[in-house]
């Protein structure tokens, strides 16, 4: 039989082995071993959170990259929309009653385009550090 047990006394680990050894009359005793594993415990648990804050920071630049994407091809539809309403202005008579909601396409887009830089420095900074 092989187990590991913590001591309640001073919360050491230890890895116990317990072999039956028969006798000549016919009875078994056990003969035990135990191993002080609290060193290794604590290396295990280390290991496993130096993967968890990995897996994390993974997580984390998976999600800047896809941020970064999706922000960079908004940019590129905002470019469009802005293009798009530039040229419908320029065709219309200034006197025209269409002017005032194309300007405000206008100045939405461009509030929405410099959201879209900023957040791309935010990650390209971040991305370089």
């Amino acid at each position: 039989m092989r187990c590991q047990i913590q001591s309640p006394k001073d919360n050491r680990w230890y890895d116990v082995v317990s072999t039956p050894l028969p006798r000549a009359d016919g009875s078994i005793s056990r003969q035990g071993m135990l191993s002080d594993i609290t060193e290794q415990r604590k290396a295990e648990e280390e290991r496993r959170q130096l993967e968890a804050q990995m897996q994390q920071i993974q997580k984390l630049e998976s999600l800047g990259l896809l941020a970064g994407g999706v922000a960079h091809d908004f940019n590129n539809l905002l470019t469009a929309v802005l293009g798009n309403t530039e040229l419908a202005l320029k065709d219309l008579p200034a006197s025209a009653r269409s002017r005032e909601p194309l300007g405000e396409i206008r100045t939405i887009a461009c509030r929405a385009a410099d959201l879209c830089r900023q957040l791309l420095a935010v990650l390209g900074a971040a991305g370089a550090s």
